[in-house]
């Protein structure tokens, strides 16, 4: 699954530049910034505990936190910013971030 999800990012990320040069130029830059941290709720962790345990795992989500990202992208021809909210829990001892977050 992870290999899975490595793959799938690697080809969002060549599609996206070359949307970024068709979109700022040839000399385009970006800025990711952390605005915001925020504790999840127990219902939150819960949910997700359960979305992750099947019939043969017992996964236990100890903490968690939404994390909100300004992403701002300069460039020749154009700037623009986009913020996106990506959720991390900590299963087992591990931090993880939720995929379903990235989309």
């Amino acid at each position: 699954y992870k290999d899975d999800i490595i793959n799938e990012l690697d080809n969002m990320c060549e599609s996206s530049q070359d949307g970024f040069v068709l979109l700022f130029g040839k000399d385009w830059d970006y800025e990711v910034e952390v605005t915001k941290v925020k504790d999840l709720k127990n219902s939150d962790l819960r949910s997700f505990e359960n979305s992750i345990n099947g019939d043969d795992s017992d996964l236990e989500v100890t903490e968690g936190v939404a994390v909100t990202v300004k992403i701002t992208v300069t460039g020749d021809e154009d700037d623009d910013f986009q913020k996106y909210t990506f959720n991390f829990y900590k299963v087992d001892g591990e931090w993880i971030m939720d995929p379903s977050s990235m989309f």
